[in-house]
């Protein structure tokens, strides 16, 4: 039997890393309708209305370098504007954070096609 739990899980921090039903359903292998429906049966509120309100609360730059370290991890080669996109952040606010983000121990590479990918973390 299934672990469900670990699959509502995981479809919640999705929710919350920004992505949309139908990222979601594509990433999980859900319908879309399914993904709402876990989404409602554990109370996350409507998705667009999780990032409307992230996007309007003032974040701290280590929280915002947290964001983008999340959303590298998960998704290795994103660019910097998918970045952007993912957390519905402006682009020029993701890369004055990407600046600092190595003295928090938030290490990133660039490819050669301006793919981002987690280096490596160090715990300060």
């Amino acid at each position: 039997m299934p672990n469900h739990r670990a699959n509502d899980a995981a479809i919640i921090r999705l929710v919350e890393l920004g992505y949309s039903y139908i990222d979601i359903a594509h990433k999980t292998g859900y319908s879309r309708d399914t993904v709402r429906q876990v989404l409602r049966r554990n109370g996350v509120e409507d998705g667009r209305k999780l990032r409307y309100a992230r996007h309007k609360a003032k974040r701290s730059t280590l929280e915002v370098q947290r964001l983008i370290w999340d959303t590298v991890s998960s998704m290795p080669g994103i660019t910097l504007r998918g970045v952007a996109r993912r957390l519905d952040i402006a682009f020029s606010s993701v890369a004055s954070a990407l600046k600092g983000m190595d003295r928090n121990g938030l290490l990133l590479y660039e490819d050669d096609k301006a793919g981002l990918y987690p280096f490596g973390k160090v715990i300060k």
